[in-house]
């Protein structure tokens, strides 16, 4: 999947897919580095995209009752 166009939820499903080939067995042993990285490189990526929105949260201004 190309990372020019990846969007929290496109990041989130492929994670997720990579998590079902891993339970089930379905990746090579000589495929298990890459997939390793890629899940790294989108699990940072969710962690950073959730970094950012969880700040802009913040900077919202909060109103007295």
């Amino acid at each position: 999947m190309e990372n020019k166009e990846l969007t929290y939820e496109l990041a989130y499903q492929e994670l997720e897919s990579i998590q079902e080939r891993v339970e089930k067995g379905d990746i090579k042993i000589s495929e298990l580095p890459e997939t390793i990285k890629r899940a790294k490189y989108l699990l940072q990526f969710c962690q950073e995209k959730l970094r950012n929105i969880e700040g802009e949260i913040n900077d919202f201004p909060t109103f007295a009752s």
